[in-house]
């Protein structure tokens, strides 16, 4: 149950990966967030984590959860100057790079713990992310965490703890992950035989 008393219906279970070993403060904000942000979408979370600091990111091998990488630097020949990360459709992965996090979080005024801030900011990208892997077609539009580029609006809806996803999104990724209990083929690269 939720904060609002409501069921949550479906368990989405995030396996996360912090290849930059961000400052505890950072990351448990960001973490707060996406589970508060997810909670109120009607949607449980299983949070669990992988070693912080490695470059070497992998889900369990049985294929039901997602994992949110988070790295410092887009790769290169990145184009996509107002996103701040990235979902390939149908991998069940989803990622965030601090550094554009943090080229965002610094066009505004922060009052407060710094840390804490750009994890808040770092929550809201790994959930709007997750909504990209979860919301198969349309993901971004209207208000909210899926509107496609945010500003000062979308900021201080962050800080304010009232930048979430609309019904219909939610919805739909509760949907999603009610349809998605058959899990994916192991890749050949992730096999142990």
């Amino acid at each position: 149950m939720n904060a609002l008393g409501m069921v949550l219906a479906v368990t989405l279970r995030i396996v996360a990966c912090d290849q930059i070993k961000l400052e505890d403060e950072t990351w448990n904000s960001a973490k707060a967030q996406v589970i508060r942000i997810l909670n109120r979408a009607g949607i449980e979370v299983d949070w669990m984590e992988s070693a912080r600091g490695s470059k070497a990111c992998k889900r369990p091998s049985d294929g039901d959860d997602f994992l949110v990488v988070v790295g410092d630097m887009p790769p290169k020949g990145w184009t996509s100057p107002d996103a701040m990360g990235f979902a390939p459709p149908d991998t069940r992965r989803a990622y965030v790079f601090f550094s554009l996090v943090k080229r965002f979080s610094s066009n505004f005024i922060h009052t407060g713990d710094a840390r804490a801030n750009l994890g808040i900011v770092l929550g809201h990208a790994i959930a709007h992310e997750l909504g990209h892997a979860l919301i198969p077609v349309n993901a971004h539009g209207g208000s909210g965490i899926m509107h496609a580029k945010w500003s000062f609006r979308e900021w201080s809806l962050m800080m304010a703890g009232s930048l979430l996803f609309d019904f219909d999104r939610a919805k739909t990724m509760r949907h999603e992950i009610e349809s998605r209990h058959v899990p994916l083929p192991v890749p050949i690269s992730e096999r142990i035989d």
